[in-house]
């Protein structure tokens, strides 16, 4: 019968125990890399499922706040422009109302009208017959050449009044922006109707004049 060694007793009766410290061991760290790997693929999870849908919610709001700043950017240079060209446009239109006033585009025959009526009225004398005589192929104006878009045609009415009246009436009419000429005037004393006298402090004016209007020619 053969004595083993003591020290061989020892490794021998031990050996298992270190095999199985050692496989705990492998098993230990095993466990911990599946709990890193797990935690590593939760927090991917996470990422993909919680934070990037969020990024990109973040980076799409940031996107339409940049182009509502550019948005906002160009619609108050817009609005500038628009407002400059409605106070250019205002400006135009005054003129335009100032000039139409002057010389009208069309005959105008009521404003020429309320114009004699306002100056008589203002003056206190007494307007008679007031009619317009329109020609087409009348010239404005024989010395000089005839502008086509410039018409024009006569009024002639009379005036009963005394004469510083009717000089008032003739200075009033003047005051109108409306453009006219006087072609003729004729002055002559008024007859009484009841005795067929004449009255020198009464007189009766009549008026010849020309109204002058633009008309735009289709030519």
């Amino acid at each position: 019968m053969t004595t083993t060694p003591f020290p061989q007793q020892i490794i021998s009766r031990t050996a298992p125990l270190i095999e199985y410290l050692k496989a705990k061991r492998e098993n230990q760290r095993l466990a911990k890399t599946v709990e890193i790997a797990t935690t590593l693929v939760f927090i991917s999870f996470f990422i993909v499922v919680a934070i990037k849908p969020t990024m990109s919610a973040i980076s799409a709001l940031l996107g339409e706040i940049k182009s509502k700043e550019i948005l906002s950017k160009s619609m108050k240079t817009k609005i500038t422009q628009v407002m400059k060209a409605q106070d250019q446009f205002s400006q135009i239109q005054e003129r335009y109302l100032v000039v139409n006033s002057a010389l009208p585009d069309s005959p105008e025959y009521v404003q020429a009208s309320t114009q004699i009526l306002g100056a008589a009225q203002e003056s206190q004398v007494l307007i008679d017959k007031l009619q317009f005589e329109v020609d087409s192929n009348k010239s404005t104006d024989q010395k000089t050449p005839v502008n086509t878009n410039l018409k024009d045609y006569t009024s002639n009415f009379g005036v009963y009044s005394n004469f510083n009246s009717g000089v008032k009436f003739l200075s009033t009419l003047y005051q109108n922006r409306r453009l006219f000429k006087i072609i003729d005037v004729y002055i002559s004393p008024q007859k009484d109707k009841t005795n067929k006298d004449t009255d020198p402090n009464k007189l009766i004016f009549r008026y010849n004049i020309d109204l002058f209007h633009w008309q735009q020619n289709n030519d």
